[in-house]
């Protein structure tokens, strides 16, 4: 038969139960400093822009390494 563990002394008294995990969790967002619509706008456009100029660049380097196998040979 398995045996069960045993927790040291007053171990059991300091497992956070559920309730406590989600008010401290709240607590904690609550000092998040978020921010405000313009820089979350301006970031999104920041990211969108960065995602399509290196998907244009990895497509032409793509084309112009698939262009130079493609000579090489000879397909």
């Amino acid at each position: 038969m398995a045996r069960q563990a045993t927790l040291p002394a007053g171990r059991a008294s300091r497992v956070p139960s559920i309730s406590q995990y989600i008010q401290e969790s709240r607590a904690e967002l609550r000092k998040v400093t978020w921010p405000t619509r313009e820089e979350t706008t301006q970031l999104t456009g920041a990211v969108i822009t960065m995602v399509v100029a290196i998907a244009a660049f990895l497509y032409f380097v793509d084309s112009a390494l698939s262009s130079i196998v493609q000579k090489l040979t000879g397909i």
